[in-house]
């Protein structure tokens, strides 16, 4: 509550947008085997699934189905649920995770998108050299794209990038429309994506 020439101002923050970002240190000592792993099922697997990587490539969704990725898998969990919780879902709501590798090549980006039939939807980082790019967030109301003050204060923003760093899980809602910029370094930029999914969701991969 604010006081502005005899009489009260009140502001209020409606619809917020929550993002988790998770430091996972225990998993550093991993990071280079499991980006060898990757390496190896590209190899295997060269054509990819596409989706929104371009320049690039993306894995299946069974990522979690290798148990060299079991710790990631189980401390995923732990951040879903935590956010979950703050959302207010009742404790013992049960979903299911599924992951994809996504490798971005030199110029390698995403584009615009969300992920559908999810309840929430997350990222972990194993390498991100400098230059490799940010995961860039889109405002979800479309009114702003018609109306957006020009000021850098509250309501002014229509994206907002954000710097990640190896071992760093991003928890935010599925239907939060997100990119990635370009890599500009020379080596490839290494992620994990990931989804919280209802268990009777056929699972896609």
């Amino acid at each position: 509550m604010h006081s502005l020439r005899g009489f009260r101002v009140k502001s209020q923050a409606i619809f917020p947008t929550t993002i988790w970002t998770h430091e996972l240190p225990d998993l550093l000592p991993m990071l280079s085997a499991w980006r060898q792993r990757l390496d190896a099922m590209r190899d295997r697997e060269q054509q990819g699934q596409g989706r929104s990587t371009r320049d690039g490539w993306s894995g299946p969704k069974t990522l979690f189905d290798d148990p060299a990725f079991q710790v990631l898998k189980a401390q995923s969990q732990q951040a879903f649920a935590h956010a979950l919780r703050q959302m207010g879902v009742p404790d013992g709501f049960s979903f299911s995770m599924e992951a994809w590798a996504n490798i971005h090549d030199a110029g390698g980006f995403n584009q615009p998108h969300i992920h559908r039939e999810a309840v929430l939807s997350g990222c972990f980082y194993l390498h991100t050299p400098p230059g490799s790019g940010s995961i860039v967030f889109h405002d979800p109301r479309p009114g702003t794209l018609y109306s957006r003050p020009w000021g850098k204060g509250v309501n002014s923003w229509s994206k907002i990038g954000m710097q990640v760093r190896a071992g760093s899980l991003l928890v935010f809602p599925h239907w939060l429309e997100h990119s990635v910029e370009p890599n500009h370094a020379a080596e490839g930029r290494y992620s994990i994506a990931m989804n919280a999914i209802l268990p009777y969701r056929a699972r896609k991969s």
